[in-house]
């Protein structure tokens, strides 16, 4: 190839990368260039001249162009690199003799300069963003090169001493300019030739031209260790009598990238709790290149260690997948792709972006998981790191990693708790602390019985009632008691136990009226049990003992609602029975006399501490004995009605907290004291 040819092909390449695209002006390349030009004279010119350049190099990257295949899919990217302050020295020696019949003439050079200037006249690097990249055989990842620019800028002076020997006083001195030594690092191909942006994979693959540089370089060279690095040394032969016999080209490079990339990803936004069932509910997660707002790459997320609860709360809905996911269809990210693991996904951008946001839906009010992120930045993958240094967030914002919202448990100052912590303290004085329910099952939360949606209070021991006729609802237990009361539906549990007509030989089934039944394990301490609360016909009940009023159907195994079959009220005999005494009470005495509207409110009052008196019995309060004693107020003492009625005594409303209720197992506690609630 000669002089001619090389400009040639420099013409062409000229005018197919006249684009600018997506500048960026702020990465940077550092190092130096080295280059030797030894021109060797051709008989009879004898000897050589030597013309060296150094370069301290120093470039930015200003254009990017994306390469995508015919999905759409990001597979690779082009980057043109400029000149942004290089500067260089250059120095030329050497001496041609010339000898032929009666002639013999020698050209002395000498002449050195430095200075600043465009060092190159074009540049191009190709990244490869993509496992599967299909220009990967044409074009290798990190494959660049280089070659130099001209100009008045890029030159210096150089005097020619020109002695002629045969001939008297015919020494003269030629002061010229000498431009930088020619030099092309890398195998030449021709970039992105159009505007557009990106470009597609078969328009390069059609379109790509490489040119051997027979007298410069002729490898591809590709970036290794964020370094290009290399070297050649190629001769081009002249032939030219009298002339150059041959030009020796060598050329030395080591030039290294200096951004240092940080990607950050942001951690979930403090506020946000995940929600299930119907609820729109996503979050979105940031992931950026803070340290320079003009650097860009490809960004992948990895969601992993995703939460499979069953159903969105602990007693609600059957779903069975994954309680987190990709937003589908995102713009500006493929379809999420599975990962290695169950339970991981991933997603990556369509482009090179600075800042890539990704969007997460929620589908159950306890969901959680851990999400990474990394960027392709020139072919080399960044990972993401976090506020606190973690290559990973976790969503919702949960430091501890307990699977709970710190926002949650700051709310109920329970942040020092982990997620098995059943210590609800609230009413005090009682057989336990505890529900029954852990932190985490506090925290993803029930449905009650009109199925709206709600997580619990730690701080409060709730008590989850089957509530068929209302009677708990309008006996004020929950004041009576302290205990927040929950009342939940038909299918808030895992169903009644079998009717037993019969108060002897009871067996209770545990797989019945359990509420915290959509669990997966986690956070799971007992299987905690409703009270199941129903009117009934006491003629249908084989009874033990006195029990005129109601029932607690119980094997007695533990007191706890675990234990207890039913609750029965029997409506039917508190009737009959307050008409017989009021009328009793009126044949005793013709002056007492009483409305129906008074007796309907006997009526009312007695369901209401009979509701009462049996609920304590299902979460484990005995009777008084003997019989009647202690505190008057106490719903568990028997009592006479005839007395309340004459004004003899007052109607029951509380659980005394008092220590003499001298209780048949419970010898000097409260009924207050004996309150358990947690099947634990």
């Amino acid at each position: 190839m000669n002089r001619t040819m090389i400009l040639i092909v420099c013409v062409t390449v000229i005018v197919m990368l006249g684009i600018s695209v997506n500048a960026q002006d702020e990465i940077k390349w550092e190092g130096t260039i080295n280059v030797t030009q030894i021109e060797v004279g051709a008989h009879p010119k004898v000897g050589e001249r030597t013309t060296k350049w150094n370069i301290n190099v120093k470039w930015k990257e200003i254009d990017r162009v994306d390469v995508q295949d015919g999905d759409g899919k990001l597979v690779g990217q082009f980057v043109r690199l400029q000149d942004d302050g290089s500067t260089w020295s250059g120095e030329q020696s050497g001496t041609y003799i010339t000898e032929g019949v009666g002639t013999l003439s020698e050209e002395i050079y000498s002449g050195e300069g430095n200075g600043s200037g465009n060092a190159i006249y074009m540049g191009w690097i190709y990244y490869s963003l993509s496992e599967n990249d299909p220009l990967a055989n044409t074009i290798p990842n990190g494959t660049y090169f280089f070659l130099k620019n001209s100009g008045a800028d890029l030159s210096f002076a150089t005097t020619c001493t020109h002695n002629h020997y045969y001939a008297e006083g015919s020494s003269t001195n030629l002061t010229s300019s000498v431009a930088m030594a020619g030099f092309f690092a890398g195998k030449m191909f021709v970039g992105p030739y159009e505007t557009e942006n990106p470009v597609k994979v078969e328009e390069i693959g059609s379109n790509f031209i490489s040119y051997d540089m027979l007298a410069f370089d002729t490898q591809v060279r590709v970036i290794a260790d964020e370094k290009m690095s290399g070297n050649y040394d190629n001769s081009i032969h002249m032939k030219s009598p009298g002339g150059l016999d041959y030009i020796r080209n060598i050329c030395t490079w080591d030039i290294k990238k200096r951004p240092d990339v940080k990607p950050i990803i942001h951690q979930a936004d403090e506020n946000w709790l995940p929600m299930g069932a119907k609820e729109e509910n996503t979050i979105s997660i940031t992931a950026e290149i803070e340290e320079d707002e003009n650097l860009a790459g490809k960004w992948e997320f990895t969601l992993y260690k995703v939460s499979n609860e069953k159903g969105y709360c602990l007693n609600s809905g059957e779903e069975e997948g994954y309680d987190f996911e990709f937003v589908d269809n995102q713009e500006g990210f493929i379809e999420t792709k599975d990962g290695e693991n169950d339970g991981e996904w991933i997603i990556e951008t369509t482009e090179t972006l600075n800042k890539a946001v990704v969007a997460i839906q929620s589908y159950d009010y306890g969901a959680w998981g851990k999400l990474k992120a990394r960027v392709n930045v020139d072919g080399l993958w960044y990972e993401c790191k976090a506020e606190n240094g973690d290559d990973y967030i976790n969503i919702p914002h949960d430091q501890d990693e307990d699977r709970i919202a710190d926002y949650w448990e700051n709310q109920h100052n329970v942040y020092d708790k982990d997620e098995n912590w059943d210590e609800d303290p609230e009413p005090s004085g009682q057989n336990s602390n505890g529900d029954g329910i852990s932190l985490y099952e506090e925290y993803r939360g029930f449905e009650d019985e009109n199925y709206r949606y709600e997580r619990l209070n730690p701080q409060i021991k709730e008590l989850f009632v089957r509530d068929e006729d209302g009677l708990v609802a309008q006996s004020g237990f929950d004041i009576a008691s302290g205990l927040r009361v929950f009342y939940i539906g038909e299918d808030g549990w895992t169903g009644e136990d079998e009717w037993s007509n019969s108060y002897y030989r009871l067996t209770v089934d545990p797989e019945k009226r359990v509420v915290n039944f959509n669990t997966s394990g986690f956070g799971h301490i007992v299987d905690q049990h409703a009270l199941h609360v129903v009117m009934k016909e006491k003629g249908e009940i084989i009874l033990k003992g006195r029990d005129p009023f109601g029932c607690v159907f119980s094997t007695l195994d533990q007191k706890s609602p675990a234990s207890t079959k039913y609750v029965a009220v029997f409506v039917d005999e508190i009737v009959k029975q307050s008409w017989k005494t009021v009328e009793l009470e009126m044949n005793a005495d013709d002056k007492f006399v009483l409305t129906n509207e008074e007796i309907e409110a006997i009526i009312g009052k007695l369901i209401i501490v009979t509701t009462l008196h049996e609920m304590g019995h299902g979460v484990g309060v005995e009777h008084h004995t003997p019989e009647p004693s202690g505190d008057q107020m106490c719903v568990t003492r028997y009592f006479f009605l005839a007395s309340i009625i004459v004004g003899l005594a007052p109607w029951p409303t509380i659980y005394s907290r008092r220590s003499d209720c001298n209780n048949s197992s419970a010898s000097g506690q409260s009924c207050w004291s004996q309150i358990q609630v947690s099947d634990k």
